[in-house]
């Protein structure tokens, strides 16, 4: 099984009084081996299609924010009633200079996110995760800025083989919260191209739904469709 460590912060004291990472109280977390993604996206045909690559060249998943509570019934279990959970969300990349990847022409430093749920208790496991998605909105409100940094990222979009998405190629959320006032949107902070910070909300149901639904046929903004299931998603920012 693959583990990842988690931390625990007590919120009710000075921050200071926390000991550092690495340090004290650390929790294995387990992620089954059986755990599946929700759904799969066309990054990973094109992996195939276009490159030859059968594996999947994105390094582990890493950060990104968390957490935010929620109530779900896990399928797959005994259990009928909802139970509480957490959600967070990671990220992921195609690392650089790796020789295999650069010699099947694949672009590093790209970047995609995806959700995932873990138990509320020790050791937190974790009990499901989404398909990978990105933030898509942003080069529309970009556009309007004439902040070169803004700007830059607009140049260089997540490609692979003969999918482009209209998503910038580096960028990951760096924190998540519910909405003041309504608890049924979320806010992600993101950054871009390690130039410009930015906000997005998000229906929270829509990000419950990529953990434990199959995504509907329909998408966002430009991205393409794979029959049936397996659909790439993009999450629509609002202004």
């Amino acid at each position: 099984n693959q583990e990842r460590q988690v931390h625990p912060i007590n919120l009710n004291v000075p921050g200071l009084t926390n000991q550092p990472f690495g340090r004290h109280d650390i929790v294995t977390s387990p992620v089954p081996k059986e755990l599946r993604a929700g759904f799969y996206t066309l990054d990973e045909l094109e992996f195939a299609r276009s490159h030859q690559l059968y594996e999947s060249p994105y390094v582990a998943d890493r950060g990104s924010a968390c957490c935010v509570e929620f109530q779900n019934r896990l399928p797959n279990t005994a259990a009928t009633d909802p139970q509480k959970l957490l959600l967070g969300v990671s990220h992921t990349k195609i690392p650089h200079g790796r020789l295999r990847y650069d010699s099947l022409g694949l672009k590093s430093n790209q970047y995609l996110s995806r959700f995932y749920a873990m138990e509320r208790t020790a050791p937190y496991k974790t009990v499901a995760v989404s398909g990978y998605v990105c933030l898509s909105e942003y080069s529309k409100l970009a556009q309007t800025w004439d902040n070169p940094l803004a700007q830059r990222p607009l140049q260089s979009f997540f490609s692979i083989g003969e999918l482009t998405l209209d998503c910038p190629t580096i960028h990951f959320v760096t924190g998540m919260t519910e909405k003041a006032g309504d608890p049924n949107t979320l806010i992600l902070a993101y950054g871009v191209a390690d130039c410009t910070s930015w906000f997005v909300e998000v229906d929270k149901q829509e990000v419950i739904d990529l953990l434990f639904q199959p995504p509907k046929k329909t998408t966002h903004a430009s991205t393409q469709i794979l029959e049936d299931t397996n659909t790439s998603r993009e999450i629509r920012s609002r202004p």
